[in-house]
């Protein structure tokens, strides 16, 4: 089925118009309808529609090029069961490498800005690898047996829609997860956001139906911000990233440069930095004494050289993990 528009009565929604395959348009009533058909959704036609003006919407383009392709694994063959190797301004090209189920690598190149995608010919993909800093992947992909041909994808505009700021809203209708924002993949944000926000709206549900919009879109534009900013704010450090630049992010990015030369030599301020990045911590928690200390100290001694990397080891990631980033 596709669903093709919202019924209304007065100011609220009542209802979808849906249309299934092959079949004729039907209306069903609800007394909630929740826009989650993702990036390709038309919740701001919807709503136009039925005479409200759509939300704002906060549009960032990384332009960024993945070429993707699966290779046979061999357990046992190395130290390590993931390898990354990411993009920066100096050199806007990486890789990532995952052990994956049925004996895989999930192998990944990818380029920002004009002239970086990686190839799709085999001979180019593997010459592409040769490029990142660090040799792992490079040798990896030398030696396996390739399940099939490099696949290319470019990654969507990152697109935020600022439901919260509209002072006109019906009862009865809201859009979670892509739906609402949308973020560049990249940073495996968009599904634990979801989730999130998910829970933002169970609790106020408990508090009651009235104003449920209001404040459901509230909420849920405290808990997008920060992984907002923080995609936002690392696309933009490359210079051929078109978006505002404010004095915020130009800090942070400038911080964050310094951070990354610290983790190389201080396996704790990398560990800090993973845990913000996949929202386990706080942003602050890149600014405890610690972690500043060793990222001025670092600074001051000019740039590491990039250290050989170490065998991988787990991370657990305990579920209430989310519930704290709910609370928070």
């Amino acid at each position: 089925c596709e669903a093709v528009g919202l019924l209304a009565d007065g100011g609220a929604v009542t209802g979808a118009r849906i249309l299934p395959r092959g079949g004729a348009e039907e209306h069903h009533d609800a007394d909630l309808v929740v826009d989650a058909t993702g990036r390709g959704n038309r919740g701001p036609t919807w709503l136009a529609e039925l005479g409200y003006q759509p939300p704002v919407e906060d549009r960032v383009d990384p332009r960024t090029v993945y070429v993707s392709r699966d290779y046979r694994r061999i357990p046992g063959e190395t130290d390590w069961s993931a390898f990354i190797s990411s993009p920066s301004p100096a050199a806007p090209y990486g890789g990532v490498a995952i052990s994956a189920e049925g004996d895989r690598w999930m192998v990944t190149l990818l380029g920002i800005g004009p002239d970086q995608a990686p190839p799709t010919d085999p001979e180019g993909y593997l010459a592409f690898a040769g490029r990142l800093p660090a040799p792992e992947l490079h040798a990896l992909l030398s030696r396996a047996e390739p399940l099939g041909p490099p696949k290319r994808m470019r990654l969507p505009t990152s697109v935020r829609r600022r439901y919260e700021h509209l002072t006109r809203l019906p009862e009865g209708f809201l859009a979670v997860a892509d739906a609402m924002c949308s973020f560049n993949p990249a940073y495996g944000q968009g599904m634990t956001v979801a989730a999130v926000e998910a829970m933002v709206l169970r609790d106020c549900l408990r508090q009651g139906r009235r104003d449920l919009p209001r404040r459901f879109f509230a909420g849920a534009a405290k808990v997008v911000d920060v992984p907002w900013d923080m995609a936002v704010g690392a696309d933009l450090r490359h210079p051929t990233i078109v978006g505002p630049r404010s004095r915020r992010t130009r800090f942070l990015n400038g911080y964050v440069t310094r951070l990354h030369a610290a983790a190389a030599r201080h396996p704790v301020v990398g560990r800090r930095f993973l845990s913000v990045a996949n929202l386990m911590t706080p942003p602050p928690g890149l600014f405890a004494p610690g972690i500043v200390a060793r990222v001025l100290w670092s600074g001051r001694r000019g740039t590491p050289q990039v250290a050989r990397p170490e065998p991988m080891t787990r991370v657990a990631e305990p579920a209430a993990r989310v519930e704290e980033l709910a609370a928070r």
